[in-house]
């Protein structure tokens, strides 16, 4: 056992991620490691912390050969960010209907952490030698048996001619050890404090700032996106059956797009829900309830492919109880809590290319017709096929 579980922590510290094709230098250094680099006793576990959003699916706990599919799954090309101008048509089954069914398709998703992000944030090494990411989230939804555009409608918005889809996944999150990290990771401070006769901001007991918020939150936030983009990445799939489509650019969540649009999301929260209720308790003002005590997110949209955004809220600077029960003296220190949510939109009627591509499913969706439009999409690119054992006779 001690033999095997040393074997696999030299795995998982090969770069990028222990990816079978890169591993030639380093099973020449023994026997053991040529062995384990071929067993499936090795890389299914392996397969399993890597892509918990999918091994957690039903029936993908246990590939046939877990080597060729991580393998496969890290070299996989993308379904395309932009639709191009010709789509192919998608493939159907003997009634017409375009496949993968819809009632068969998941979407899976995680986020991952580098495993050496606190290291390098300490050091502020300049290049990263490896790629060992540990995924801090994953989930997945069954879109037939999900509420697609519970989002759209919370937010009265189908009124307005709005198409698409906005629904939360829900997540399965790991402990609160590698969340501690997380937080020092991406620059995020355990609480912060405003101190109006000093003039002054205090956060994790160093003043940071003058005594206006609005001075000092941007400053958080753009820290906390400069540090997500460098340390953690998103993967999102399409599942159907035993073929895995990647949704998203492989490697770290995109960097491109300015940091101000990001940071813009969250300010608009935090101009609206927070600054305005915290100036009022500076002022001695005490809240009437919980709705008009101060808080905000902290957040990350993420731009996917099929012209989709993935909306990752990592926590929330508030209060952790009811504002009648928190003490008088701790009411001007808000202390930061994680609270992981992901919502996932794509708003096909404001995205002027989608509309373009897809004039004649989009001019009366239904069902049926947008999900025609994934099918298409997904026919731009070839799935991963999931290595199943073959059943006796």
């Amino acid at each position: 056992m001690t033999s095997t579980t040393a074997t696999y922590i030299a795995l998982e510290r090969a770069a990028p991620f222990a990816c079978p094709q890169q591993l030639a230098s380093l099973a020449a250094t023994c026997k053991t490691m040529r062995s384990a680099t071929m067993s499936t006793l090795v890389w299914t576990p392996f397969f399993r912390r890597r892509f918990p959003c999918l091994a957690t699916l039903e029936n993908y706990a246990s590939p046939s050969d877990a080597r060729a599919l991580v393998k496969a799954l890290l070299t996989a090309a993308p379904v395309p960010r932009i639709p191009p101008d010709s789509l192919p048509a998608c493939s159907r089954d003997g009634e017409g209907r375009a496949t993968p069914r819809r009632g068969d398709v998941i979407l899976a998703a995680q986020m991952s952490v580098r495993a050496d992000a606190t290291l390098h944030a300490a050091y502020n090494f300049s290049t990263i030698s490896t790629e060992w990411y540990e995924p801090f989230a994953h989930g997945a939804v069954r879109l037939a048996e999900h509420d697609l555009k519970e989002g759209i409608r919370e937010r009265n918005w189908e009124g307005d001619g709005v198409s698409g889809y906005m629904f939360d996944v829900p997540l399965e999150l790991a402990g609160d050890a590698l969340f501690r990290e997380l937080r020092h990771v991406l620059a995020l401070p355990a609480y912060f404090e405003l101190h109006p006769e000093q003039q002054a901001v205090v956060a994790d007991g160093r003043i940071e700032g003058g005594g206006d918020p609005a001075e000092f939150i941007p400053r958080v936030l753009g820290t906390f996106l400069r540090e997500s983009r460098r340390f953690v990445r998103q993967d999102m799939y399409i599942v159907a059956g035993d073929q895995i489509w990647l949704l998203n650019t492989q490697g770290l969540a995109p960097t491109a797009g300015p940091l101000d649009d990001e940071i813009h999301m969250t300010m608009t929260c935090f101009e609206q829900f927070f600054e305005e209720p915290f100036r009022r308790l500076c002022d001695g003002h005490q809240p009437g309830g919980d709705d008009e005590a101060p808080w905000f997110p902290v957040a990350r949209e993420i731009e996917t492919n099929f012209g989709m955004v993935s909306e990752w809220r990592l926590g929330l600077y508030d209060h952790r109880t009811r504002w009648e029960d928190v003490p008088a003296g701790a009411r001007q220190r808000i202390p930061f809590r994680f609270g992981l949510e992901l919502e996932v939109k794509a708003l096909w009627s404001d995205d002027d290319l989608f509309v373009e591509v897809f004039e004649a499913a989009l001019a009366d969706p239904t069902p049926d017709s947008e999900h025609e439009c994934l099918c298409q999409l997904l026919a731009t690119t070839r799935p991963v096929r999931f290595p199943r054992r073959q059943q006796a006779a």
